[in-house]
């Protein structure tokens, strides 16, 4: 996602990227805005802790 926010900004688009706080650090890295939503249910680090998410799958997602 973050390849696809620079490419927007380059093209003067404001982009901010919505989604757990784990992803925060891969839109700060890439000079994207970020807006964290579900930070009382996903505190930093739940993303990977689901019993759904083997660590290695998830952690390109989270």
């Amino acid at each position: 996602m973050t390849t696809l926010g620079r490419e927007l900004q380059q093209r003067g688009h404001r982009v901010t990227l919505i989604n757990l706080l784990d992803t925060q650090i891969n839109a700060d890295a890439a000079g994207i805005e970020f807006h964290p939503i579900g930070q009382s249910e996903f505190p930093i680090g739940a993303g990977t802790k689901s019993p759904d998410c083997d660590r290695n799958k998830c952690s390109s997602v989270f």
